[in-house]
């Protein structure tokens, strides 16, 4: 259920979310489920471990830094920010480790997933959803991004307007 995944997937377009910790440090999931964390040193926190893994078919990232406070010990789940099944890698995470919701230290409470839209417009003026994001800054991170590389389509962030669940599912494009 829970699988290494090689960093090179984690394909970005903005900045990750944090979206729970969990009460484990990083070693928990290196002797229990064979999970390979790269490190690095991170100014201020000291060294940083991190790891890539799918659970459920999500991609995911682990992080901990095992110099710094207790609570940065823990490992924090963290997607990529047009992920919008938060609650569902939450969830099966929980399953995995056989806690309770209620007994991860934290849980991202001040966002969530699919309000804003990164739309592309072609040639033809149609308007594609490319990504959704939580808010507006990771989505506009994303258009300056993708503006970047030179493509001539036109990049667009705005809010999404959300009439059902149904809404938040996003045609896959390629980019």
């Amino acid at each position: 259920m829970l699988q290494q995944a090689k960093i090179e997937d984690w394909k970005e377009v903005s900045t990750p979310v944090h979206i729970a910790l969990l009460p484990y440090e990083w070693k928990f999931f290196e002797e229990n489920y064979n999970i390979v964390f790269d490190e690095f040193d991170d100014p201020g926190l000291g060294q940083c471990k991190i790891a890539c893994v799918r659970i459920g078919g999500k991609l995911c990232g682990l992080e901990s830094h095992p110099e710094g406070p207790e609570i940065a010990r823990k490992i924090l789940i963290k997607v990529l920010s047009y992920e919008e099944e938060w609650d569902k890698i939450i969830e099966l995470f929980c399953s995995l480790l056989e806690i309770k919701k209620s007994e991860l230290p934290w849980i991202q409470s001040e966002l969530s997933p699919g309000n804003w839209e990164l739309y592309r417009t072609d040639d033809n003026a149609n308007e594609i959803i490319m990504h959704r994001f939580p808010n507006e800054e990771l989505a506009d991170k994303a258009r300056v991004n993708y503006e970047k590389r030179g493509h001539k389509q036109l990049y667009l962030a705005r809010k999404a307007e959300l009439n059902n669940p149904a809404d938040l599912k996003v045609n896959s494009v390629n980019q």
